[in-house]
């Protein structure tokens, strides 16, 4: 048997012991297990489920760099300074210079 089959077994036998109302001593004398190896497995199967998961791979879609614009503008708002490139959103500009006014 392997250990994700012994595993998968274990996982049952925790399983069923939880579901039958028994106590695990009792349980375990009923279906002729070792109570030292029920509670092996139940710690070990305990210890791997609070483990993080093993990695995994997953996409990730990279966007171009934006090279520095020469069409930059660049404002001066008492000590700050902002860099606007094209496409930044006329509200957001307009949000960031009032807040820096008030600075």
């Amino acid at each position: 048997m392997t250990f994700i089959e012994r595993r998968q077994l274990w996982q049952d036998r925790l399983r069923q012991q939880g579901e039958s109302g028994l106590s695990p001593a009792q349980w375990c004398d009923a279906h002729g297990i070792k109570r030292r190896q029920f509670q092996d497995w139940q710690r070990r199967l305990a210890t791997a489920s609070a483990s993080p998961d093993q990695a995994r791979w997953v996409a990730v879609t990279l966007q171009p760099d934006t090279p520095p614009s020469a069409k930059a503008l660049v404002i001066r708002v008492g000590p700050a300074t902002i860099e606007v490139t094209p496409g930044v959103s006329l509200e957001w500009l307009t949000d960031v210079v009032r807040a820096l006014s008030v600075c």
